[in-house]
């Protein structure tokens, strides 16, 4: 089962308003129903499609107007049908606190919406009322099982607005997927998580992202921790702490006490990239939490440019990962990991071997400049054995050691990936490896029987 979030949804194929304010549209799908709007002609046109189901409205930096938030929020009146919203207003600096609040007059009119993403990226003129207004024409649309809300540099905002954010929609008796962004927004410490967020007992999908997000630290995955062991029944958990460096193994600690309830996860995805703070007791307290994951079918761990952790520290890792009997899927980034040698990926091979349901892997090794021809050796050993993978993907982009004779172990190795149906390589800056090489590879991987796509870069030098 692939589980997605709200964002993702968006994309299925329904009848759709596609509301653009600048009328420039190249290789639209023949589906799509579009509009050339500007903002006088927004309105009427909208009215004309009172049967729409899909509602997109993506605004120009440089053209949106409060007018043209007024003028969407009064046709949404005609839009009875609509259940699905895609709305961006990406850098739009125009959006204040009183568009918003125009925005919420009309959400409230969608009667049928399921399913929303409201972008407001780097919109910095927002702040907490802004948000308000936004969560009070919100928390009246009951149809609602999806909401997603990208506040990403919005940097007005607290968390006094994020609280305001998960008390409004505890209203949402529905509501099943819930994504919010506050990407580099230095005022979120999310200090009362728990205290609102453990209140959605209908919630199976979670996403949050506070990427360099400065108040956040292990307070914050402490009263995460309190809420996740309160709301059992999630299927999908996505998080992203990138450059938090308050986070330290603590707050790892904590994270941990929480995801081991979850019983019924499918899908994890967590994000510390250069959490300075996080040692290997920090990834030992991940790799308990993993083992308590008996339904995990898919897992996405960014530990990119972690200095701390060493050799031992992901050994233990990758024996954590091998107690996966249910993964399908797995995405390990390992970039610009100083200490990744040979011997750490003989190591993840043998730990990865013994995933016999495993049918996707995803390895990313950028600048790891310590592996050579035998570190690749060393993986597709363990590798080899994996009967039911079909999708590999390995990026090796500036892994400076690697010549043509990794290439050739490279090669012998995936020809023995009887199932493999989709093969992306990645060796851009690897200056060892010639032309002659490259060509090698392609020549024989292209005799594999069972492959279908087959990515390799440079595709020439």
């Amino acid at each position: 089962m692939t589980l997605q979030l709200p964002s993702e949804k968006l994309q299925e194929n329904y009848n759709q308003v596609d509301l653009t304010e600048k009328s420039k549209m190249i290789g639209c799908r023949n589906d799509l129903y579009v509009l050339n709007l500007t903002d006088k002609t927004l309105g009427s046109q909208l009215t004309r499609r009172g049967d729409a189901t899909f509602l997109k409205f993506f605004g120009n930096w440089q053209e949106t107007s409060n007018e043209t938030v007024r003028t969407l929020a009064k046709a949404m009146k005609s839009l009875k049908k609509v259940r699905k919203a895609n709305i961006r207003f990406y850098s739009c600096e125009v959006v204040t606190d009183e568009s918003l609040k125009n925005l919420s007059v009309g959400l409230r009119n969608l009667s049928s919406l399921q399913v929303i993403h409201l972008d407001f990226y780097a919109c910095k003129n927002i702040t907490d009322e802004g948000v308000k207004y936004l969560m009070n024409g919100l928390n009246r649309v009951n149809s609602l099982q999806s909401i997603s809300l990208d506040f990403g540099r919005c940097q007005e905002i607290t968390d006094e607005g994020l609280n305001h954010i998960l008390k409004e929609i505890q209203r949402l008796s529905k509501l099943q997927m819930l994504s919010l962004s506050f990407r580099d927004c230095w005022q979120i410490g999310c200090y009362d998580l728990s205290k609102h967020l453990q209140k959605l007992n209908s919630l199976q999908c979670l996403h949050l992202n506070f990427e360099k997000c400065d108040g956040i630290n292990d307070e914050s995955l402490s009263s995460l921790n309190d809420a996740l062991q309160k709301l059992t029944s999630f299927k999908l958990i996505h998080l992203e702490f990138e450059d938090s460096e308050m986070i330290s193994d603590e707050g790892l600690m904590y994270l941990s006490h929480g995801l081991q309830e979850l019983n019924s996860l499918q899908s994890l995805h967590v994000a510390f990239q250069a959490c300075e703070q996080i040692t290997d007791q920090g990834l030992k307290y991940i790799g308990n939490a993993l083992q308590k994951l008996n339904s995990l079918q898919s897992i996405i761990l960014n530990l990119q440019s972690l200095q701390n952790p060493t050799e031992e520290g992901l050994k233990n890792l990758g024996d954590d990962l091998q107690n996966l009997s249910s993964i399908q899927s797995i995405h390990l980034d390992l970039s610009f990991w100083k200490q990744i040698t040979d011997e750490i990926l003989k190591n993840l091979g043998n730990s990865l071997q013994k995933l016999s349901s495993l049918q996707s892997l995803r390895l990313d090794f950028e600048a790891c400049e310590q592996i050579t021809n035998q570190g690749l050796k060393n993986l597709l050993e363990g590798l080899q054995h994996l009967t039911c993978l079909q999708s590999i993907y390995l990026y090796l982009f500036y892994c400076k050691e690697i010549t043509d004779e990794g290439i050739n172990h490279l090669c012998e190795g995936l020809q023995r990936l009887s199932s493999a149906k989709s093969i992306y390589l990645n060796f851009e800056f690897c200056k060892s490896i010639t032309g002659e090489g490259l060509k090698k590879l392609w020549q024989g991987l292209g005799k594999m029987s069972s492959l279908k796509k087959l990515e390799i870069y440079p595709a020439r030098k």
